[in-house]
This record gives structure tokens, sequence and C-alpha cells, in this order.
């Protein structure tokens, strides 16, 4: 689960699926502060599905699909404007 954090439309965030389970300072009350916004769950190294839902637990448009393997500290992710997932040169923070 992720904090629930609202994403305006054509925004995006960048969001770590690392197990920690932290946010930066003020956006959210979770257990630990952190520069960046983590999950409570990690995603299997060697690939899987994800998806992000609304609050009705409904996949929300193009945001769900298998992802191939993962390596530490590559992000990979669906840019704006591209309809497949790919690693990531450059990641995006989210300030409060």
């Amino acid at each position: 689960m992720v904090a629930q954090v609202a994403i305006p439309p054509g925004g995006q965030i960048t969001v770590w699926a690392s197990g920690k389970d932290c946010s930066p300072p003020g956006l959210v009350s979770r257990r630990s502060i952190c520069n960046e916004l983590h999950t409570d769950f990690k995603l299997d190294a060697d690939g899987g599905y994800i998806a992000l839902l609304n609050l009705n637990d409904t996949a929300l448009k193009a945001s769900e699909y298998e992802y191939t393997q993962q390596y530490d500290d590559v992000p990979y992710g669906r840019p704006l404007g591209m309809s497949q997932p790919t690693y990531l040169d450059t990641v995006r923070t989210l300030s409060p």
C-alpha cells in the first residue's frame, strides 16, 4: 500500500517500491520520515505485476502492467506520453 496522494491530471510522481513505508515530512502521516515516497511492499526482483488503484480498488487507466527484472536503485516506470514502461534515466521527486 502507498499513502493516499493526489496526482493531478497530467501529473506524475515517483514511488519507490522498497518496503521502507516512509514519506517526506508533511506529505502524509506515516510511521517513518524519508526524502522519497516509499511503499510498504517490495517488488519481486525477477519481475511481476503491479497496478495503481483508485479508492474503489479499480485499476486506473494505463496504470497496470507486467514489469520486467528490477535492479537496485534503477527506476522503472511509464513516462508521460509513453504506452509501455521502461528503465528511467531520471527520477522526479515529490515535494509536500
